[in-house]
């Protein structure tokens, strides 16, 4: 069991929602076990409150889901958070390949070809 420090007397289970009332309104922040709890905040707070809804996103590395009608929900975050998570994703599928290339090569589908001496001319 993990404790938010927002909520030291409250123990934060495997997947938790709480819901509290501060200085920015009305928030949800969902909590799963292992993983940095995240805002939830409906679209109307967040229209009132941007910028301090932005610098939480940048300063504090919060990331804020904004719920909207119909879960068309979208999801607030810092720049530096997004370039984070897209330099992970290429570099999984970067590794995903080379694994399924060792995989081919183990199981005999490789081919053997003589190297290509290029100019520095052309």
């Amino acid at each position: 069991m993990a404790s938010s420090p927002i909520f030291a007397d409250k123990t934060i289970d495997l997947f938790d929602t709480i819901r509290y009332n501060n200085c920015t309104g009305c928030c949800t922040i969902i909590i799963k076990k292992g993983c940095i709890g995240m805002l939830a905040v409906n679209y109307s707070t967040i229209r009132n409150k941007l910028k301090e809804y932005c610098d939480k996103a940048t300063d504090e590395h919060e990331t804020v889901i904004v719920t909207r009608k119909n879960e068309k929900n979208v999801v607030l975050m810092s720049l530096e958070q997004y370039n984070d998570i897209m330099k992970a994703l290429k570099n999984a599928e970067y590794l995903a390949k080379i694994d399924r290339a060792f995989q081919q090569l183990e199981a005999g589908q490789g081919q053997k070809h003589e190297l290509i001496e290029v100019d520095d001319d052309e």
